[in-house]
């Protein structure tokens, strides 16, 4: 716990990298304590008897597959399971470090390497990357063994930030360590329209981007997506909640009819289940729930004025991750039972 003090001003983050409670706290003469999924989020005053308590709640939503528990999946290794894998991508993992899967890759695999679309509710860090970039990979894969057709764009993959994009480059570009010759795969970062352009007429088999960036070049004609075999949104509830929905929209308009669709998300809501009904056709939907006494604590630290504490939790509200109640009643400790 941390103390409060008018002095102190800095705005605390601390995510759990297993469990997924997500604890942001502001420390001041009236701080606030923000604890994300699972945990009960409140603000205190000492001079005020009311709490106001900030409760996540994930929407219900209907799913085909549930799977509790461990962070991995120990029943078999990589070589052991019967994904159909290319022996290349096994070798990747290999390489890689990655001895088990982790849950959600068990478990959507067998789902996405059918060819059928899928919405994946898990926490960050369960490993969604590596289960979205295989049945890709793969499928572009079997796609080049099986057709002798030009150079095109097979796969596009979206996330809501610049910094997730770099990631996921990288971690295609460390699977595919043994099939780059085959495999190409390009993220749309630079600002220098030249490059990027340059970049986009070789084709790359794997595109990786946020919606604006993409759409702008398909506005601009400078992508062909008439050929996309897989279309994945990754941190799907962000991507809504930046306002990139219009984009996605825009890069939709320019895909084929028939298109394998993938959406990765923390957290599911309304709005998700809206839009999964645009992006997917017939969805499986796969909740993970791993186990909540996993992982540990890594603490960040924004610098905040007295103001901005206004602005975060406007923030937190307008991206939909939190809902407010109010409960009346003392502080912990004074006997009267309110929690």
């Amino acid at each position: 716990m941390i103390a409060s003090s008018p002095e102190a001003k800095r705005l605390l983050v601390v995510v759990s990298t297993a469990s997924m409670h997500r604890e942001v706290r502001y420390q001041s003469h009236k701080h606030f304590h923000f604890v994300i999924n699972h945990c009960i989020v409140g603000s205190e005053q000492e001079t005020d008897d009311q709490r106001a308590a900030i409760i996540y709640h994930p929407s219900p939503m209907t799913e085909q597959v549930e799977a509790t528990h461990s962070l991995f999946d120990k029943t078999n290794t990589w070589t052991q399971h019967d994904f159909g894998l290319d022996r290349r991508l096994i070798k990747g993992l290999s390489k890689l470090g990655y001895t088990y899967p982790t849950l959600v890759q068990s478990k959507s695999l067998p789902i996405s390497l059918q060819g059928k679309d899928i919405l994946v509710r898990a926490r960050t860090g369960s490993g969604k990357t590596i289960a979205f970039a295989l049945p890709t990979v793969q499928k572009v894969l079997e796609n080049k063994s099986s057709t002798d057709e030009a150079a095109s764009i097979k796969a596009i993959v979206l996330a809501p930030t610049k910094e997730l994009v770099k990631q996921i480059e990288k971690s295609f570009n460390d699977l595919i360590f043994y099939c780059r010759d085959f495999v190409s795969v390009y993220a749309i970062l630079s600002d220098n329209q030249k490059a990027v352009d340059a970049k986009l007429r070789s084709k790359p088999d794997i595109i990786v981007s946020t919606p604006s960036k993409l759409a702008q070049q398909h506005q601009r004609h400078q992508v062909d997506l008439s050929s996309v075999l897989v279309l994945v949104i990754d941190e799907a509830d962000l991507v809504l909640s930046y306002g990139y929905k219009q984009d996605v929209h825009t890069i939709l308009g320019g895909l084929p009819k028939i298109v394998q669709g993938i959406l990765m998300s923390a957290t599911l809501s309304t709005e998700l289940e809206k839009f999964k009904k645009v992006v997917l056709h017939n969805p499986a939907i796969l909740r993970l729930e791993e186990d909540k006494s996993q992982g540990n604590l890594l603490q960040f630290y924004l610098e905040a004025t007295e103001s901005d504490k206004y602005l975060i939790l406007y923030v937190f509200l307008k991206l939909g991750l939190l809902q407010v109640t109010w409960r009346t009643g003392c502080v912990d400790g004074c006997g009267c039972g309110v929690r």
